[in-house]
């Protein structure tokens, strides 16, 4: 099971994706339960998720880069672009 979930803060949302056993500490239920919940007692199901809204959670968070349908020029192209801002930036600065 995974879960999409919102995080906020005063200052921003980040939107995550929380697997099982982070999921079920979550919600409260084990994957079995929502499963027959979802299945049977929509209602039920309903008011677990509400529940686990606009509570206080404190979460770490773990991430990846990854590149998809990407070649290795577009990649090359865009960070000489970023340093190129970089060097015109600072070297402004300096003047």
């Amino acid at each position: 099971m995974s879960q999409q979930v919102g995080f906020a803060d005063c200052s921003d949302i980040v939107w995550a994706t929380c697997f099982q056993e982070h999921a079920e500490c979550i919600l409260g239920k084990k994957c079995e339960e929502l499963g027959q919940l979802f299945a049977h007692e929509p209602e039920t199901f309903d008011g677990l998720i509400k529940e686990a809204c606009f509570k206080n959670y404190i979460v770490k968070f773990r991430s990846k880069l990854e590149y998809y349908n990407v070649s290795i020029y577009f990649i090359l192209v865009f960070y000489s672009f970023l340093f190129f801002l970089l060097v015109t930036v600072f070297s402004e600065s300096d003047s």
